[in-house]
C-alpha cells in the first residue's frame, strides 16, 4: 500500500515541477517575441499544451519547444536527486543481518 501511495505522490510532485517550470520558461520566452508569436506562446501556457497549430510562427514553436525541454531537464534533475537521496537513506538504514552473526561467531 505504501509504495503505491509513494508512487502517486512522486508522479504528482513531478507533474507540479514540470508544469511550473514550463509556465515559467514560457513567460521568460514571451518577452521580445512578435505579437502574433507571443499570442501562440501565451495560449500554450494557459492550456499547458505544447501542440501548436500549423500556422504558428517559427518563433512560437521554438519558444514552446525550448520551454518543454527545460521542463523535462528539470524533472530529470529532480528524479536524479531523489534517486541519490534514496540511495543515501538505504545506505544509512539497511543493515546486513549476517554482519552481526559473523561478528558473534568470531568471538
Amino acid at each position: 500500500m505504501l509504495p503505491r501511495v509513494a508512487g502517486l505522490l512522486a508522479v504528482a510532485g513531478l507533474g507540479v515541477v514540470v508544469s511550473l517550470t514550463f509556465t515559467t520558461a514560457l513567460n521568460e520566452r514571451t518577452h521580445g517575441l512578435p505579437p502574433t508569436a507571443a499570442a501562440f506562446v501565451q495560449d500554450a501556457g494557459k492550456t499547458g499544451s505544447g501542440i501548436t497549430p500549423k500556422e504558428a510562427p517559427p518563433e512560437a514553436i521554438t519558444a514552446i519547444a525550448d520551454a518543454y525541454t527545460i521542463a523535462f531537464h528539470r524533472a530529470m534533475f529532480a528524479c536524479a536527486l531523489l534517486a541519490f537521496a534514496s540511495g543515501l537513506v538505504a545506505l544509512a538504514l539497511i543493515q546486513d543481518p549476517r554482519r552481526g552473526a559473523v561478528a558473534e561467531a568470531s568471538e
